[in-house]
């Protein structure tokens, strides 16, 4: 439901602009049926929009089929420690 709001929000408030949606690893925990579905919700919504999906989950990936996928790799940001005294 959430997701359906936002989406129709997103198109209600600004009809003539076409701004990019950023969606965090926000299907996870979707059953595979309700997966299927916004899966193609995005695609449809992707005719239009600009849509930035982050997530770390294969079978999420695997859902979109032949999409273009960009993967940001799997590089270490060491973080340094310096006390302030």
């Amino acid at each position: 439901m959430y997701i359906s709001l936002r989406f129709s929000l997103a198109k209600t408030m600004h009809p003539n602009q076409s701004y990019p949606f950023i969606i965090d690893d926000s299907f996870v925990n979707f059953d595979s049926y309700r997966l299927s579905s916004v899966i193609s919700l995005i695609k449809e919504l992707s005719k239009e929009n600009q849509v930035l999906l982050f997530t770390c989950h294969q079978h999420v990936v695997e859902g979109f089929g032949e999409v273009e996928l960009v993967n940001l790799g799997k590089e270490v940001i060491k973080e340094s420690h310096k006390s302030v005294l």
